[in-house]
């Protein structure tokens, strides 16, 4: 396996999709939220929480099963290959819902389907990088997700001015665009590694106690969405004077 500049450009543009969503979705859901359903800013804050509450119980369990799954075409693949276009699909009706059923209807799918695809395709970057160059394939990836964060906000903001359709459509089309990418240019590995044994669950307390570092690590996801939640609502309104 050798490392391969163009090939993680090339599957960054994963990472560059996923990031193009969600910069659209942060920045313009809660607008919708507040200007056509009248949603306090409570009830927003929290809306805008359920990303990553979603993330916090689907992207593990899906991580696991891709790593014991086998295709014809990879273990990563199936999940980009179903994710990817779904997301795509409801993001681009976000918009176009009328009522608040309907709208949460398309954001709840949306946030299953980027939390099915999310880790697999991140997951991808080990799978082709020999790990002496791991490092520099995650700069390149996250490389790629702050061109995408970029592009969804300077376009965004300017096709929103225009229509409010048009940053959901771009950012379903992009989405759309990566996924092909990364299917069509990414081939992955024939042969995997065998699996490490797993320790038991008393083993697995011992380590994580003896390791503050690691707990500090574990007990981040539960309050990371209380956390990015706030600094949404926050950004949207202009600080916290709606709690006084």
């Amino acid at each position: 396996m050798k490392f391969n500049y163009g090939k993680i450009f090339l599957l960054g543009f994963g990472f560059f999709g996923v990031s193009v969503i969600w910069t659209v979705y942060n920045a313009f859901v809660p607008l919708f939220l507040a200007n056509r359903f009248g949603l306090s800013p409570i009830l927003i804050g929290f809306f805008m929480t359920l990303d990553n509450i979603a993330a916090l119980f689907i992207q593990p369990p899906v991580g696991a099963w891709s790593d014991r799954l086998r295709t014809p075409i990879g273990r990563r693949m199936p999940f980009i290959l179903i994710g990817a276009p779904i997301g795509a699909l409801v993001f681009g009706l976000i918009p176009l819902a009328a009522v608040l059923p309907l709208f949460v209807a398309c954001t709840s799918t949306l946030l299953l389907s980027m939390a099915f695809w999310r880790t697999p395709v991140v997951a991808l970057m080990p799978d082709i990088t020999p790990s002496q160059f791991r490092s520099q394939a995650n700069g390149i990836i996250n490389l790629m997700g702050g061109v995408g964060t970029i592009i969804a906000s300077l376009v965004g903001s300017t096709l929103y001015e225009i229509n409010v359709n048009f940053p959901f459509w771009m950012g379903s089309g992009l989405t759309i665009a990566a996924a092909l990418l990364v299917f069509l240019f990414i081939k992955e590995p024939k042969e995997y590694g065998e699996s490490e044994k797993q320790p038991n669950m008393f083993e697995s307390l011992r380590e994580l106690m003896n390791d503050l570092k690691t707990l500090e690590n574990f007990f981040w996801p539960f309050f990371a969405p209380i956390y990015r939640g706030f600094t949404k609502l926050t950004r949207t309104y202009g600080g916290c004077k709606w709690l006084f």
